[in-house]
């Protein structure tokens, strides 16, 4: 389900639906834009919420999610997060490319995750 569920006003009952077609040994792969994206937060510590056509403030977004908040989400409806695993905005950069770039990059937000991350990709089970 990459970027699906924060599409949606109610993820748990397709989450429910789900349950009825897998066994406990499938894997469910999650995706969902950060809200605490060191972006978002600088925007709206200046006032700014401002929707667009797509992105993190995407304006068919209904729901947003923290690590925090999508995490306590998949504890609810009783998944275990397997792994996870952090994007951030400068993998589809040309900068990216060069070495140095990639390198601190990586770093920054495997370091600091909630703040860098542009995207949370969660493996599940049941």
């Amino acid at each position: 389900m990459a970027d699906v569920i924060e599409h949606l006003s109610n993820p748990a009952s397709l989450f429910s639906e789900i349950d009825k077609i897998i066994n406990n040994n499938t894997t469910v792969i999650v995706s969902v834009p950060n809200v605490a994206y060191f972006k978002t937060r600088a925007s709206l510590l200046f006032g700014n919420w401002n929707y667009k056509d797509s992105g993190i403030l995407d304006r068919t977004h209904l729901r947003f999610f923290t690590y925090k908040t999508l995490s306590e989400f998949i504890k609810n409806i009783e998944y275990e997060i397997k792994d996870t695993y952090f994007t951030h905005g400068l993998q589809t950069h040309s900068i990216y490319k060069l070495n140095f770039v990639r390198f601190l990059s990586d770093k920054i937000t495997s370091l600091f995750p909630t703040l860098f991350a542009r995207q949370f990709v969660l493996i599940l089970k049941k």
